[in-house]
């Protein structure tokens, strides 16, 4: 096991176990240390770069090694424009080929009822959607290009302000290696475009994580997660 995984599992177990560091409901904190910044008077610790869909580049961590006792509840669909082709009975992309991906949450039942402090937070329900493309070295496969206006291939160093007018559902910041969510509140469905890569770049995989999410000060413990990935060849 690597040094640098070794530092992250203490971390990752941490925010299981801390109401403060109970979610990852806003853009900076997905960048933010993993050792805990000072967030309004408490600590709140970042996700390090690391977004949980257990892809390569998140290290095999999922959402849901966070987002722990998940009644599993909720399901996922995804559609495509133009639709995945068939590649010898596999889904498959063609390369260079720009898609249009919709990630829907169904079966939403928490949030709903949000009380702090024992008074009501309404209108404050937040979900969540990461998804990462890679090729079979791990590597990002292709660009993403988020429903905000910006895209990995020219990546902002930082997250917008959450106010910013032309937010929407998704975004990419950082190393951009995939897609998050924006600061949205009672957001089911996220949208992106993804351009393919060169052709010979071979077999690539979707990593993707939802949550089933409640108030951003909420913990983790209770909130619902579907995870998974998809596999597509490359086609001609």
């Amino acid at each position: 096991m690597s040094k640098k995984l070794i530092f992250l599992l203490p971390a990752l177990f941490a925010l299981t176990v801390s109401l403060g560091a109970g979610a990852f409901p806003f853009l900076k904190t997905w960048h933010d240390a993993s050792n805990a910044n000072n967030y309004q008077n408490y600590t709140r610790a970042g996700g390090g770069g690391i977004y949980g869909t257990g892809s390569a580049q998140d290290w095999g961590i999922k959402c849901s090694h966070c987002h722990i006792e998940s009644e599993g509840l909720i399901d996922v669909s995804f559609d495509v424009f133009p639709s995945w082709t068939d590649v010898g009975g596999l889904e498959g992309y063609i390369p260079g080929e720009r898609y249009t991906i919709t990630v829907n949450l169904l079966g939403e039942h928490l949030g709903f009822d949000n009380m702090y402090m024992g008074m009501p937070v309404p209108n404050e329900n937040k979900n969540g959607m990461v998804a990462v493309i890679e090729d079979a070295s791990g590597r990002r496969a292709g660009v993403y290009h988020t429903d905000s206006g910006v895209s990995s291939d020219n990546c902002p160093a930082g997250p917008p302000d959450k106010n910013e007018p032309t937010l929407m559902s998704t975004y990419v910041y950082g190393d951009c290696h995939g897609v998050l969510f924006t600061e949205t509140n009672l957001q089911t469905s996220w949208t992106f475009d993804w351009v393919a890569p060169a052709a010979g770049t071979g077999d690539v995989t979707i990593y993707w994580g939802v949550v089933d999410g409640d108030w951003a000060a909420f913990s983790s413990l209770d909130d619902d997660v579907k995870e998974g990935t998809i596999r597509l060849a490359e086609g001609s």
